[in-house]
């Protein structure tokens, strides 16, 4: 342990050697002549909700407070804490135990006896941790109230949208999908509203056209959403099956998918992200992109050679490492090896065909087998 005490302390020590950069303002700040900030006291509520709010899955730190029982607990300790945290306002002091830390070291990948292959995670106490979130609300309320934050002052933005797609910052992409569902039950009222004038190639096709193009825009993006999410979309879409073929809300999706002659959205997304990754792969898209994907090379000590296309698959110990596109790409190209085998690259059209093999393979209802 005094090996990685060492190292992280000399890490942190380079700073100092550096001199201060001097910056200047390129705008005039606002200057406040009202009545200074001051703490208000907690409110039980206020705590209770900071408790409710911790993660259940984080550590606890040096305070030895497990997060998952101060949440199940919180209605019956947040008095009595509420009382600590306005006594450490009005005392202008904190428990020693609150500045401290429990250090962790993370391998961040390579070789395990190389200290520069760690980086410092530190565990805080989690009491700290609430009253510092109950202070940072008591501050931004008085900076946007009183308008003492400059107009080029930056702002977390927690929802961005980019060429039409709404990112959050926790890349859940709830909000896109809520969005897209939204605009989709406006087509799909329209629809029904005027499913009398249409035949049934008619209605295949204007859903085909006008439809089907907002739902499959940025699927390979949303794709990793939570199965809530998906699951919207996945009732707009079995609506506009229903629409097609006139049948009743009871009728079971395979049978609409037999009916039309479509797959399950997941299969249309699997096959949006095959060819995104085979273009990928012979460096047809973007280098950021190509350089996220490397070929699979046999071992020396492989017994079972084979000479299918596969994708060496990146290391990731998080669920989020897991949902991004150099860990997961990989993943479900190989997975999609065990089904064409194939040993040498073909033309983009002749994929495309092979894919669309195995989406009419996957129309056949297995849900009852």
């Amino acid at each position: 342990m005094n090996c990685f005490n060492k190292h992280f302390i000399s890490s942190g020590s380079l700073f100092d050697s550096l001199n201060p950069v001097s910056v200047k303002s390129g705008t005039n700040l606002p200057v406040y002549t009202g009545q200074p900030f001051n703490f208000v006291p907690f409110s039980v509520q206020e705590v209770c909700k900071g408790l409710k709010l911790l993660d259940p899955r984080k550590s606890p730190g040096p305070d030895l407070l497990d997060p998952y029982f101060l949440k199940l607990a919180a209605d019956f300790v947040a008095e009595p804490l509420t009382t600590l945290f306005n006594l450490t306002l009005d005392m202008n002091e904190i428990p020693s135990v609150w500045k401290s830390a429990f250090v962790i070291p993370l391998l961040q990948g390579g070789d395990p006896a190389v200290l520069t292959n760690y980086r410092p995670i530190s565990n805080l106490s989690v009491l700290a941790k609430v009253l510092e979130a109950l202070v940072c609300e008591q501050l931004k309320e008085f900076l946007h109230t009183n308008a003492i934050l400059s107009e080029y002052q930056s702002e977390l933005v927690h929802t961005y949208k980019y060429l039409g797609i709404l990112i959050d910052d926790s890349l859940t992409f709830k909000p896109h999908v809520e969005n897209l569902v939204k605009n989709l039950k406006l087509k799909l009222r329209f629809y029904f509203q005027n499913k009398l004038c249409f035949s049934f190639n008619k209605k295949k096709r204007l859903v085909a056209a006008t439809f089907l193009p907002v739902l499959d825009y940025g699927d390979i993006l949303y794709m990793n959403a939570s199965a809530q999410c998906l699951r919207m979309v996945d009732i707009v879409y079995h609506a506009s099956l229903r629409f097609i073929t006139n049948r009743k809300f009871q009728t079971h999706h395979c049978e609409l998918y037999s009916q039309v002659g479509w797959p399950a959205l997941v299969s249309r997304r699997n096959s949006y992200l095959y060819s995104f990754i085979y273009k990928a792969i012979p460096g047809l898209l973007p280098s950021y992109i190509c350089s996220l994907l490397a070929m699979k090379h046999a071992g020396r000590y492989c017994l079972r050679p084979h000479g299918y296309l596969l994708l060496s698959v990146s290391f990731a110990r998080t669920e989020f490492g897991k949902r991004a596109f150099v860990h997961s790409a990989p993943l479900a190209w190989n997975k999609l090896q065990k089904e064409l085998k194939m040993t040498e690259f073909i033309s983009l059209s002749v994929f495309k065909s092979k894919l669309r093999i195995l989406e009419a393979k996957s129309i056949t209802c297995n849900c009852f087998n």
